[in-house]
C-alpha cells in the first residue's frame, strides 16, 4: 500500500471517528470535502470496505440497502427505525451476555428493525 493510500485511509478512519452516529460513505465523503480533503467518493467507499474486511469497523446495512458504518466494535446491538432510518445503539442485555458466555463468538452483527420512539405514536403495537 502506498504512503498516500495509507494517509487517505487514516483520514477516512478519523472522519468516521468524528461522527457520533452511523454515517454513510457519502456523508463521510461530504465531510471530508467540506474540510478541503482531496479524495474521491470511490476512494472513500473502497477504504471503508477495506476497513470492514480488516475488522476495524463494521458495516450496518439498513432495510433499504443503505450501508452505514460504525467504529464501535464492542458487540452492541443496532436498532434500525424503518420510518426515519435512524440507527440507535443498544447495549447488550445481561440475559444475552449470560446466554453467550460459554460460547466463542467470532463475529456479531445483531440488527433489530422496528419503529423508534420518535416515530412510533400511540397507535403502533410492539412485539414486546
Amino acid at each position: 500500500m502506498s504512503a498516500r493510500n495509507t494517509n487517505q485511509k487514516q483520514i477516512v478512519y478519523e472522519a468516521l471517528l468524528e461522527h457520533k452516529d452511523h454515517p454513510t460513505s457519502l456523508e463521510i465523503y461530504q465531510g471530508l470535502k467540506k474540510r478541503g480533503e482531496k479524495i474521491g467518493k470511490t476512494t472513500v467507499y473502497r477504504i471503508l470496505n477495506n476497513l470492514v474486511q480488516e475488522e476495524k469497523i463494521c458495516r450496518i446495512n439498513t432495510f433499504n440497502n443503505v450501508s452505514h458504518y460504525d467504529y464501535v466494535l464492542d458487540g452492541h446491538i443496532h436498532f434500525i427505525c424503518e420510518k426515519c432510518n435512524k440507527i440507535i445503539d443498544l447495549e447488550n442485555t445481561k440475559y444475552l451476555q449470560d446466554a453467550l458466555k460459554e460460547m466463542h463468538i467470532n463475529h456479531n452483527n445483531l440488527l433489530i428493525y422496528g419503529i423508534c420512539a420518535d416515530c412510533k405514536g400511540d397507535k403502533e403495537e410492539s412485539l414486546f
